[in-house]
């Protein structure tokens, strides 16, 4: 991060295009889906024509995983979508109603149009 600021004058971040919230997982299904997480980031909203809206992710999916990494709440999220995820495929585990999907999701700048 120091050597972004220090060459770019700012820090790129990865932007998906949803606004949301941890919340908890229900220990029947994270075993169900053999997650060992507790809780994920509930998709509250999904911007239109955002990477995540490509993606099929909708509002009320709970996001638990990318690229096999547990999204454990809204704050790793935020520190699994660093730079290097930034116009990468990766791929995103959410639960629908109970039911496991995985979609790629292309991830653009944040603040940048695409």
């Amino acid at each position: 991060m120091t050597e972004q600021l220090l060459r770019r004058g700012r820090v790129r971040r990865a932007w998906l295009g949803v606004g949301g919230a941890t919340a908890s997982l229900a220990r029947r299904i994270a075993n169900h889906h053999g997650l060992s997480n507790g809780s994920g980031v509930r998709v509250r909203s999904v911007e239109p024509g955002s990477p995540a809206a490509a993606a099929g992710i909708e509002t009320g999916d709970l996001m638990v995983l990318i690229d096999d990494q547990l999204v454990t709440g809204v704050d790793r999220l935020q520190q699994l979508l660093d730079h290097h995820r930034i116009g990468r495929a990766s791929d995103m585990t959410f639960l629908r109603r109970a039911r496991e999907i995985t979609s790629s999701i292309i991830a653009r700048e944040r603040g940048r149009a695409g």
